[in-house]
């Protein structure tokens, strides 16, 4: 089963737990677990530019395995443009490294005071 980080920009705390398979089931993954997040995590009140907008980063199952076109992750949040739904499917090889197995996302708030960089391990 895949794992999440919920990571705290702030003050640097990343929690990591595995992703509840009820969640894998009925979202597969991807764009789904994403709007259930930030769902989850928005303020309704919250400005699109302010660091209580979340930031979510997204693998779908198939994510990191060999099959064609998995090498996608998605990244949401709410859009400073429209003031509603700000998303990006992105390719390349950062889809693969957070999220080992089926299932996983990425969760960030707060704000950075300073540019932050994380690597994922082999224990999440």
């Amino acid at each position: 089963m895949g794992k999440e980080a919920l990571v705290n920009l702030t003050t640097g705390e990343v929690q990591i737990q595995p992703t509840p398979l009820g969640l894998v089931e009925k979202l597969l993954g991807g764009r789904g677990m994403n709007m259930f997040y930030l769902n989850r995590f928005l303020s309704p009140s919250a400005d699109p530019l302010s660091p209580e907008n979340p930031l979510i980063i997204g693998a779908g199952l198939l994510t990191g395995t060999l099959a064609p076109n998995a090498c996608r992750f998605n990244v949401s949040a709410v859009s400073p443009e429209s003031g509603v739904l700000g998303d990006a499917n992105c390719g390349g090889f950062f889809g693969s490294r957070p999220k080992p197995r089926a299932g996983g996302a990425m969760p960030t708030a707060a704000a950075s005071s300073a540019p932050r960089c994380g690597r994922p391990d082999s224990t999440g």
